[in-house]
């Protein structure tokens, strides 16, 4: 005999909820790796995984380490396959399109395969889904390391060059 007054959840419920806890997280994986600074003045928005592959090798396999978890989290939740296959694309062009110096930097900036993976799922899962909320704006000290990693960048390439 049940004396709760909770209502108890039916299946499609936990199946929404499950959807949207994995498109949240997954969006704000996204966030934090495609979305998350701004350069001024534009519109023109990146995130940490570009600033992470300016190391070579260890940046870029950071960066293919939290698309792999990412994944691995998609295929747990039941994500189809064919959807987890455009996944996984997005992830390898991702990799390879980072391992070129210089060039991978701009192009992580750029391609943001984690929120083209978001958007997958969130076209995927759209019925089952609220409408998308407003972005957070990240918290003024990844701004201000973001700029200090680029300052010493560029002065650790001035010093090299004289």
């Amino acid at each position: 005999m049940q004396t709760s007054s909770e209502p108890v959840e039916q299946p499609h419920d936990a199946e929404r909820a499950r959807i949207r806890a994995l498109v949240g997280f997954c969006d704000q994986v996204a966030w934090w790796l495609d979305d998350c600074l701004r350069i001024p003045g534009t519109r023109f928005r990146f995130g940490l995984d570009a600033i992470v592959g300016v190391f070579p090798v260890a940046g870029d396999a950071l960066g293919f380490a939290v698309s792999a978890l990412t994944m691995a989290r998609a295929a747990r939740d039941g994500v189809p396959r064919s959807l987890l296959l455009k996944m996984g694309r997005n992830v390898v062009i991702d990799l390879v399109g980072s391992i070129v110096p210089v060039f991978g930097d701009v192009f992580d900036a750029a391609f943001k395969a984690h929120r083209r993976n978001v958007n997958l799922l969130r076209a995927h899962y759209a019925a089952q889904l609220p409408a998308e909320p407003a972005r957070q704006r990240a918290p003024w000290f990844v701004g201000a390391l973001a700029t200090l990693a680029v300052s010493a960048l560029i002065w650790a390439a001035w010093n090299l060059l004289k």
